[in-house]
């Protein structure tokens, strides 16, 4: 099921804070955090290791900063263009939604 926590991890996809997570950490951790990434498993426990690796990073964290500054500076370009009604609103409320979701 798509949306579940560490969905990513049991993907084995390369997102901005696996790339933030993989220069923080020391090699060992490094390796560890890199094979599961690539076994594309689902054991829970090899997932929430990965997941702890990552706040142990704070890596999470990062890439919400960067994502939460990539929609501010769009939506400042844009909502000038998009006239104000409930929709609006809406659209708006999503995208931060985006940023606020578990990984």
């Amino acid at each position: 099921m798509k949306g579940m926590r560490g969905e990513d991890i049991k993907e084995g996809k390369i997102t901005l804070m696996v790339i933030d997570c993989l220069n923080k950490l020391e090699q060992s951790d490094k390796d560890k955090f890199s094979r599961i990434l690539k076994m594309g498993t689902s054991d829970e426990e090899l997932i929430n290791e990965a997941i702890g690796l990552m706040e142990k990073t704070e890596s999470i964290e990062y890439a919400q900063v960067k994502a939460k500054e990539i929609i501010e500076k769009a939506w400042d370009d844009i909502k000038d263009y998009i006239p104000n009604n409930e929709a609006k609103g809406f659209l708006k409320a999503l995208a931060y939604f985006f940023i606020k979701r578990d990984i």
